[in-house]
């Protein structure tokens, strides 16, 4: 009898915690900061229809100096993407760092959406003189009627993606300037 009593006390604690309002609920799920730039980019709302891959990356140092012009070449997927420090960039030496990425935005599997994406380090450093993201138009083909080409920026503390400049797709290459390190992405 005293076993049935215990195992009744068993099921019914057992009860009383899947059933408290004591327990935490599991959090929302977090859009990161990938799914927020296709939504950002093309307008979608469901992001567990879309997968986000990286087609290729590169990462790349550059150690700039007041006085000094530099430059970094990074090759993704056969496109040459041309990072340009100009000779007065910085009012001191800086070690920069970018990860550079073409990404996939599969879209159900029945199409794929495309966008450079620049994870910049250290964080936060801002330029004297703009920093020059200078890029192949080819790299860009999600909208062929399309005939501009968008810079975004991260916004950490808003959760969201701005979008930060507008370039006619006139010249075979665009060059974007940035003035400060943050994430960035490029797309049409």
């Amino acid at each position: 009898m005293w076993k049935n009593l215990i195992n009744v006390a068993i099921v019914l604690s057992l009860l009383a915690v899947g059933c408290s309002k004591d327990n935490p609920a599991d959090p929302p799920e977090q859009t990161t900061d990938l799914e927020a730039l296709c939504s950002e980019l093309f307008g979608t709302q469901d992001n567990d229809s879309v997968e986000v891959i990286t087609a290729d990356s590169a990462e790349v140092a550059l150690d700039i100096e007041f006085g000094v012009s530099d430059s970094a070449e990074i090759d993704l997927d056969g496109d040459t993407l041309y990072i340009i420090a100009y000779d007065s960039t910085v009012s001191d030496s800086a070690d920069l760092a970018v990860d550079c990425r073409l990404l996939n935005f599969i879209f159900g599997g029945d199409s794929t959406k495309m966008a450079m994406f620049f994870n910049c380090s250290p964080d936060g450093l801002v330029f004297d003189n703009s920093l020059i993201f200078d890029v192949d138009l080819d790299s860009f083909n999600n909208h062929p009627n399309a005939n501009v080409v968008k810079l975004y920026i991260y916004d950490t503390d808003g959760d969201r993606w701005d979008l930060v400049s507008v370039l006619q797709k006139t010249d075979p290459r665009l060059r974007f300037e940035i003035d400060h390190f943050s994430k960035y992405a490029i797309s049409d």
